[in-house]
């Protein structure tokens, strides 16, 4: 497979996939508030643990390719803009996936700063030359 194509179907991946386990995390928490034996908190927290990881992978790989990143950064603006009164968000249409509390958003934006800072940063970050 090209490189590009790679890295921008890899960074789509590190979009999405966050903002599904935020959704994921936030479906078990209500279904644990509704019958506390449905579930456990702890899977909760296995959501939040592998959102961690995967955006300590993207980071990590930005080291080598900004773009992942900057794709993956991208993502997760065009998802979760529409969530955030402005009148930017009016222009964005909204998809399905978006998250729904505030919390959510917070960890949205945290995960798009890492991007950015993993596609600012890039190449050449750590090296002495």
């Amino acid at each position: 497979m090209n490189t590009r194509v790679r890295s921008i179907v890899t960074g789509a991946a590190a979009g999405i996939v966050p903002l599904l386990l935020l959704e994921l995390a936030r479906i078990l928490v209500d279904a644990h508030e509704r019958d506390g034996g449905a579930t456990s908190l702890w899977w909760p927290i296995a959501c939040y643990i592998a959102i961690g990881a995967i955006v300590a992978a993207a980071v990590t790989a930005g080291a080598r390719d900004r773009l992942m990143p900057a794709v993956a950064a991208g993502v997760v603006i065009v998802i979760v803009l529409p969530t955030v009164p402005s009148p930017v968000a009016e222009l964005v249409p909204t998809l399905p996936v978006v998250p729904s509390t505030f919390v959510q958003q917070v960890v949205a934006f945290a995960v798009v700063g890492a991007y950015a800072f993993a596609a600012i940063g890039g190449r050449g970050r750590g090296r002495r030359r």
